[in-house]
């Protein structure tokens, strides 16, 4: 251009030199500008608004594909860096993570990444926290709703989530001390606890399989109840088949020893009163005097309630009618056959028994007429046969016996009478009375041979030497009595001379055992009362008669 204006081409010549001259000079200049806007100093718009003039200037497809690469580059970070604005608005966790990831392509920077990466990492950690929040919840385990809350706060999870899952808490703790209601309920039970208890896991809505031990222990505990129930009914009602029933009842159901010892004792008692009731009954129909009197002690002893009182007087009256009727049996054998110790022994039995019958009158009657006839026979025996009785060396001995015999108090005016008779009232007295009445018609045998037997007597040589000891003799208290007869027969009632075998054992009661001796012929024994111990420590302990 420049040599063309020197050699003086005209515009129009010039015209088109120029233009291509412009043409260069602005491809030239886009070409900087494109260098400048690459930098980014003016920023991306600057860059394309560069690249588009670049284009008008008729800059070639290489020269704008640097500038294109900058801009495409530029292009996507700027969106990358909108969808991170964009994900850090929402919180999304899928939009913030492909942000990040379309950022870390696009070449952003750590600084541009981190805010993004923050929020996802926190809202990944929510997720985390919801998804274990979610499972404890579903699972309702108390556990791993506590450690889930705790992870759901840490992370700042929305406190509606966290609410729904405390107030889960709550239920499921006061279910867990429901169960521990259930279980205490059970190790100590009573109806009334495990009655509560189970209505109030029911109330919360504890798990059935968790409830049904204690169900099971309610029906066990009501089932031992009532069979405590029925046992004491039954020992209230004192029958013995009912009783039996609840006891075996009761250790079907498992009761203990000691919930069945009372009742097991009610029920021996029973089984023994009944047993003594039968005895009763059966004693009644046999009308034996042996087996009513056995059978009524032991009921007195056994049967102590009022209602049975009835039962024990039955049996009384039932004995005192035996008594009664082998009293008047007793009676007209005696009179027909005219025993005088047979007659004795009738009468006394029914005046105990306080018969005042004709039989009575009759068998009195008769034992009179017999006594009187017995005793005139007696005393023409007694005074034939005195002479008789004893051998001569015995009789000699006998009489020298006589000779120093004491016996005073005759009647029971002696001390020893005395004393006995010196009763605390007279109740006491009739007691022993009646106690003795009934042991003397108890006695075996009769009193002459008891008194032989245990009385002892000297056995005497012909000569008059003591040669031995033996039982006494009857003769011998035959004699021994006619004696009495003779010398007291002033000084007591005629009446009671006719029985030299009483007067022989009052003379008994009042003598001491030297005195018995001497009388039963022991010649050595002293008659003088100060030598009494010098004879006794003389025999060293062998006795001879008692005193």
């Amino acid at each position: 251009l420049a040599r063309g204006e020197t050699a003086g081409l005209t515009d129009v010549e010039l015209a088109p030199i120029r233009s291509a001259v412009a043409a260069e000079e602005a491809k030239t200049k886009a070409r900087a500008d494109l260098a400048e806007a690459k930098s980014m100093k003016g920023g991306i718009e600057f860059l394309r608004q560069t690249i588009t003039a670049g284009a008008h200037a008729g800059l070639s497809h290489e020269d704008l594909s640097g500038a294109r690469a900058v801009l495409e580059k530029e292009e996507q970070k700027g969106a990358a860096r909108l969808a991170l604005t964009a994900g850090l608005a929402t919180r999304d966790m899928e939009e913030l993570r492909a942000a990040i990831d379309a950022g870390k392509e696009a070449g952003l920077d750590a600084t541009e990444l981190s805010a993004a990466e923050l929020v996802h990492a926190e809202e990944e950690q929510k997720a985390y926290a919801m998804e274990n929040l979610s499972a404890a919840m579903q699972s309702r385990n108390s556990k791993g709703l506590r450690s889930s809350i705790l992870l759901a706060t840490e992370s700042k999870l929305a406190s509606k989530e966290i609410h729904k899952a405390k107030k889960m808490l709550e239920e499921e703790e006061e279910k867990e001390l429901a169960v521990e209601k259930l279980e205490a309920a059970r190790q100590d039970p009573s109806i009334a606890a495990l009655r509560a208890a189970i209505a109030e896991a029911e109330k919360l809505g504890v798990n059935e399989e968790k409830i049904l031990p204690a169900r099971k222990s309610l029906e066990e505990e009501e089932k031992r109840d009532l069979a405590l129930a029925f046992l004491k009914q039954a020992m209230a009602d004192e029958d013995i088949y009912v009783l039996k029933t609840a006891i075996d009842e009761g250790k079907a159901i498992g009761l203990q020893d000691s919930d069945l010892q009372s009742a097991s004792e009610c029920l021996g008692k029973l089984e023994k009163r009944k047993k003594v009731k039968d005895k009763l009954e059966a004693a009644m129909k046999s009308k034996s005097v042996e087996q009513l009197e056995a059978a009524i002690a032991e009921a007195e002893e056994i049967l102590d309630n009022a209602s049975e009182a009835g039962d024990v007087q039955d049996a009384r009256k039932a004995l005192r009618d035996v008594v009664v009727q082998q009293a008047k049996v007793g009676l007209h054998k005696a009179v027909a056959s005219k025993n005088v110790a047979d007659l004795f022994k009738a009468v006394g039995q029914a005046e105990a028994l306080g018969l005042e019958s004709a039989d009575m009158i009759s068998a009195k009657a008769c034992l009179k007429l017999q006594m009187e006839q017995a005793q005139r026979e007696a005393n023409q025996k007694m005074l034939t046969a005195k002479d008789q009785l004893l051998s001569p060396a015995n009789e000699l001995a006998f009489e020298v016996a006589c000779s120093s015999m004491q016996s005073h108090g005759f009647g029971g005016l002696d001390a020893k009478v005395f004393e006995a008779l010196a009763f605390a009232n007279q109740n006491v007295g009739k007691q022993l009375s009646s106690a003795l009445e009934t042991a003397w018609f108890q006695k075996k045998g009769h009193i002459l041979d008891e008194l032989c037997e245990n009385l002892k007597t000297c056995v005497k040589s012909f000569e008059g030497r003591m040669t031995g000891m033996e039982a006494a003799d009857k003769k011998q208290l035959l004699r021994w009595g006619i004696e009495l007869r003779q010398r007291y027969d002033k000084h007591i009632s005629a009446e009671l001379t006719q029985y030299p075998l009483s007067l022989v054992c009052m003379s008994l009661y009042t003598q001491q055992d030297v005195d018995t001796d001497r009388m039963m012929l022991f010649s050595d024994a002293p008659s003088n009362r100060k030598y009494f111990d010098a004879y006794r420590q003389h025999l060293e302990g062998r006795g001879r008669n008692p005193t």
